[in-house]
């Protein structure tokens, strides 16, 4: 009997080791995407190019990420591979075939990185996903109206008499026509509006960034959903409502950490001028 405690015991501590020391010995890492994706069109090849490294600091090399998207709504789904193509740096073609919102992440190493959702406009010829038909065109409007005026030009040549008719017929024929034109139109409008690409203020994008960036594997903000493969450490400090925020500091801190805090933890993620204001608008949105 008390072997078996024993023996239950050793089972359990191994257990634990066995969960536990992967991510003492380095079992997260970050994934910074290069840049957003922008404008996507169904069919069409998009290049993901993103950074592997290990606590957010170290690169890593020799692994085999993966991209997977999922159709909102839908079961369709799309995983491609990426192949390395420098120290921690991997890239991936991506072509997602139809139109509408896909839902996407990259997993490398123990990550799962959700990015922002990729709003994919219709290639040539093709609709967006979920979305109506559009009406059909109001044949018979149309043809009322030539009906119409052929009856016009019937009272005109063979019964002269009638010639007082011909304003009235005239009118009839252009409001059934233009009412038909303007029936498929207003059908028409929404598919249209849904197939527009999104227009981001530069907090929204801001936000996005902080998806892109892997900066939620190690800061918690407000209104930024963490899943467990993104939280494996809270490395740095909260960045909700941040206390006297100053746009000059953040500029400096985004732009190169090392060079405000010699030392830190912080990653040179290499930002562009465009991204490090559009984090900025972000992280001041909720003052």
């Amino acid at each position: 009997m008390v072997s078996r405690i024993r023996l239950a015991v050793g089972m359990a501590m191994i257990l634990a080791l066995v969960l536990v020391v992967p991510v003492l010995a380095g079992g997260w890492a970050v994934i910074t995407l290069d840049k957003l994706p922008g404008e996507a069109q169904a069919g069409e090849p998009l290049s993901i190019g993103f950074t592997v490294r290990q606590h957010g600091r170290t690169p890593m090399v020799g692994l085999t990420p993966t991209i997977s998207a999922r159709l909102s709504g839908s079961n369709k789904v799309v995983a491609v591979s990426a192949a390395e193509n420098g120290a921690g740096h991997y890239t991936a073609i991506l072509t997602l075939p139809e139109s509408g919102q896909w839902e996407w992440s990259i997993q490398a190493f123990s990550m799962n990185q959700p990015m922002p959702a990729l709003v994919v406009l219709p290639g040539s010829g093709q609709k967006t996903a979920n979305a109506p038909d559009p009406a059909p065109f109001p044949v018979w409007a149309v043809i009322t109206a030539f009906v119409l005026a052929a009856g016009l030009m019937v009272s005109g040549i063979f019964f002269r008499k009638n010639t007082r008719m011909a304003a009235p017929l005239l009118i009839a024929g252009l409001a059934l026509g233009l009412f038909g034109f303007v029936a498929y139109g207003g059908q028409a409008a929404p598919q249209a509006k849904a197939l527009a690409a999104p227009n981001l203020t530069p907090a929204e994008l801001g936000r996005q960034l902080f998806l892109a960036k892997g900066c939620t594997t190690c800061h918690v903000r407000e209104g930024i959903e963490r899943t467990k493969e993104t939280s494996y450490a809270d490395a740095g400090p909260s960045l909700t409502r941040l206390p006297r925020p100053d746009p000059d500091f953040l500029r400096g801190w985004l732009a190169d950490p090392a060079s405000i805090k010699p030392g830190t933890e912080m990653p040179n993620l290499k930002l562009g001028a465009d991204e490090i204001e559009q984090l900025i608008a972000f992280l001041i949105s909720d003052q």
